[in-house]
């Protein structure tokens, strides 16, 4: 219905001489042109407004500060007026639509903050070619849940996106937060609303966008390459001497965005000046960021420059690693991670080629394996070409100083292959002497022999070993079961296969010794990707049982690395994703987390697991995500997890508990014995119920209504309210469902509230007179509620 207009308050805002003047017939058109408003008559406002014999210039009316009647006939719910007002301006050239009042507020933004979400009237102000103030419309609409409106003003000629990144800062609060999910629901660009806060944005408001769903990877290309045109006439070593990033590039890192795909982008396109400079950018930044991070998980620079190798995009690779200082860090285990030969001999000549006074890289890589017996390590390696002469030679005078580690590193060495024709005859005579001493073993005291030597820690005669027929899986057994860890990482190392014994383990349901294989070398995480890549799924919850975070990490890495396949099928049978989602939220990888999300991993579960650990960071970005506290809460009660229950309830907002009491009276699924239940411990925890016994008393159900009040459902506040509303009828219904007088009446007493007591008296008064049995009638037990 349209509202109602006040004459008075419609006349003219300011009144001059010409209004005093006018005639009696044109202040008589002008009030029936206000009561034509007031009931929507759109035949007797344009008898009015435009008959052959008017008075009126509605061009030029104006009422309460500054409206023209096409404000006006928004404002107070006039549509029919409205749509026919705005055509006729648009046809007549009459300037109404695009007016503002002295607010500064056109007529379709008053249309986007109406209390209805009619796009009606919005359609129709577009449509005359409402052009002023359309972002602001916008933003009003996404605010109040105007799908419709939204979907109209988003399909005009507006910066929706600029809307967008408006939204998410915080002086708009939550109303902001939801109108920003709206209209990304609505298919409004989270990364183009991204890219308008590389400017003036916050590290917050960037990290809301990407948990709504922009690409930062995409933002930071983005940014980093303004930087670079910006900056493209400094030499290098000029723009790199600051050492703290560029604010937007800050902002977009502390709000989670992927780096490593953001400089795999880059890197994967810098064929120009450009490009490079914004790979120098953002890998300052980056630096600049690690130094400063307590984030144990390998730095975003590694993972890129890993993911290259293993993707065989090596030219993209040995552009990052001259950006990137992380190659110093990675050791033999990391230089031969990937696996892949041309990546390592990439690798390595990129050090040596970056650091040309560096040459002894090499050697001093295959050294530092061969020393710790490293046979896996020194073996690929060697594949890949890095091994000079001159490593040979470095072992051997460490053997002619008669040091025994020597002798056996050049022994490590020539088991992984290395040629020994230039080897001294002394050295090749010791060497032959052993491998005979080998070979005339017996069966038994080989597989004896690799015990021991295991026991021993001495990588070169178990490898000598393991190029003879030996019972690796006895030997394995043996040691898993005597609990010894170092034997059994000497063997890992001096050449069994660490992720494959793994797996053939898992495959054969020895879980002991694959147990002991991941304390010995944890390869869990890769065997855990691998099994479930090849589908063997009974394997990998083997594994998942087995693990320490129940593949939590695994997980972690699968969703930095973007293999989604492999996270949808680790969150599908149980891997840690609330665990998992925490870890990435807490350690500032939101865009990564939202892929977890989208993996399945329950939010509002996570955010009771953020609650019981007390992860502030990820409780905040779940909200932010959509998680309901009022879902979290109900899971609590139901695992009877009492403590988080308490967690989730204080300090928050009383339409949690709300929500959640709500939620399990409605719910039919639940039998009355567990609704009982699960309300009553809502209400002991204090879960406030106003909301849920407004609607039961207006909708005049005692028998609930009572219900809920013998499980102990708070009446203090609502009575209190009902009080202070003068509301005497509804507080009779609650006090005849037997809700407490005392403490409601004392609370209004003590901040002396005198009429709002005096209704609750009479409310309790008119109960009483309702309960008291009339002459003759047996009394029954139907007494109120008090304060013990």
């Amino acid at each position: 219905m349209p509202t109602e207009i006040n004459l008075f308050r419609n006349l003219p805002s300011s009144i001059g001489d010409d209004y005093w003047s006018e005639s009696a017939s044109v202040k008589k058109a002008k009030n029936q042109l206000l009561r034509a408003l007031q009931k929507d008559d759109w035949k007797t406002f344009e008898a009015l407004a435009f008959g052959e014999n008017t008075e009126i210039d509605v061009k030029a009316e104006r009422y309460l500060n500054g409206q023209n009647c096409l404000h006006m006939a928004v404002t107070s719910g006039s549509h029919s007026i409205a749509v026919n007002l705005a055509r006729l301006s648009y046809e007549r050239n009459l300037g109404l639509v695009d007016s503002q009042d002295d607010t500064g507020y056109t007529p379709i933004m008053h249309a986007a903050k109406s209390a209805s979400d009619d796009a009606h009237v919005v359609g129709a102000l577009l449509n005359a070619g409402a052009s002023v103030g359309l972002s602001r419309a916008l933003e009003s609409a996404a605010e109040r849940g105007h799908a419709l409106i939204a979907e109209r003003l988003i399909a005009s000629n507006v910066d929706a996106p600029k809307v967008l990144s408006d939204l998410v800062r915080p002086m708009n609060g939550e109303d902001g937060l939801n109108g920003a999910k709206l209209l990304v629901r609505l298919g409004v660009d989270a990364t183009k609303a991204l890219n308008h806060l590389t400017q003036i944005g916050r590290s917050d408001e960037a990290r809301t966008l990407v948990l709504l769903g922009a690409k930062g990877s995409e933002a930071l290309v983005s940014a980093a390459t303004h930087f670079s045109i910006l900056a493209g006439n400094l030499p290098l070593e000029a723009q790199l001497l600051n050492t703290s990033a560029p604010i937007p590039l800050s902002n977009l890192l502390d709000g989670g965005a992927d780096v490593p795909k953001a400089l795999i982008t880059i890197v994967e396109n810098s064929g120009d000046a450009t490009s490079k400079r914004a790979a120098s950018f953002l890998m300052t930044a980056v630096n600049n960021k690690n130094r400063h991070s307590i984030d144990a998980s390998p730095h975003s620079d590694m993972i890129a420059i890993l993911r290259l190798a293993n993707n065989g995009n090596f030219d993209a690779m040995v552009k990052l690693v001259g950006l990137s200082n992380c190659i110093d860090d990675l050791g033999p285990d990391g230089m031969t991670a990937s696996g892949n030969a041309r990546a390592i001999k990439k690798l390595v000549d990129s050090r040596v080629n970056g650091y040309p006074y560096d040459n002894d890289y090499p050697v001093r890589l295959v050294m530092t394996a061969a020393t710790t017996g490293n046979l896996v390590a020194t073996k690929k390696l060697l594949a890949a070409g890095v091994l000079p002469e001159n490593v040979l030679h470095s072992l051997l005078s460490l053997y002619r100083q008669d040091n025994p580690a020597g002798l056996e590193a050049i022994r490590l060495l020539i088991v992984a292959g290395v040629d020994t024709h230039y080897l001294p005859a002394d050295v090749m005579q010791y060497i032959h002497e052993i491998k005979m001493d080998v070979s005339r073993l017996s069966s038994t005291q080989r597989n004896a022999a690799l015990l021991s030597a295991a026991r021993d820690e001495n990588a070169v005669d178990v490898a000598s070993l393991l190029d003879t027929p030996v019972d690796t899986v006895g030997a394995l057994k043996t040691l898993s079961q005597a609990g010894e860890l170092d034997a059994i990482r000497t063997l890992l190392n001096a050449g069994m296969d660490a992720l494959e014994t793994l797996t053939d383990r898992l495959r054969a349901g020895d879980m002991n010794v694959a147990r002991m294989l991941i304390q010995a070398k944890d390869v869990s995480s890769e065997a855990l990707s691998k099994l479930v890549a090849n589908g063997e799924l009974e394997s990998a919850r083997a594994l998942l049982s087995i693990m320490n975070d129940n593949g939590q990490e695994t997980l972690v890495q699968a969703a930095r690395n973007g293999h989604t396949e492999i996270a949808n099928a680790l969150v599908a049978f149980g891997a840690d994703g609330h665990g998992a989602l925490i870890s990435l939220l807490e350690s500032g990888h939101q865009e990564s987390a939202v892929r977890l999300v989208a993996s399945g991993v329950d939010i509002h579960t996570t955010l009771r697991h953020a609650f019981i650990d007390d992860k502030f960071r990820a409780k905040r970005d779940l909200l932010t995500l959509g998680a309901k506290l009022s879902v979290a809460l109900l899971q609590a009660i139901e695992l009877g997890d009492i403590k988080t229950a308490q967690k989730l309830l204080e300090g928050q907002h009383k339409s949690v508990g709300q929500e959640a009491t709500s939620t399990v009276f409605h719910t039919e699924a639940l039998t009355p014995g567990v609704k009982a239940a699960r309300l009553t411990q809502l209400f002991q925890l204090g879960a406030n119920a106003d909301t849920l016994l407004e609607k039961l008393i207006d909708d005049g159900r005692t028998a609930d209504l009572r219900w809920l009040v013998a499980l102990g459902a708070p009446t203090q506040d609502l009575l209190v309210d009902l009080g202070r509303k003068n509301n005497r009828i509804d507080a009779r219904k609650l006090f005849l469902a037997g809700a407490d007088f005392d403490a409601s009446i004392r609370k209004l007493r003590t901040d002396n509230e005198h009429d709002a007591a005096g209704t609750l008296v009479l409310a309790l008064t008119g109960a009483r007179d309702l309960l008291m049995p009339s002459p003759g009638t047996p009394n029954v037990n139907r007494g109120f509620q008090r304060s013990k």
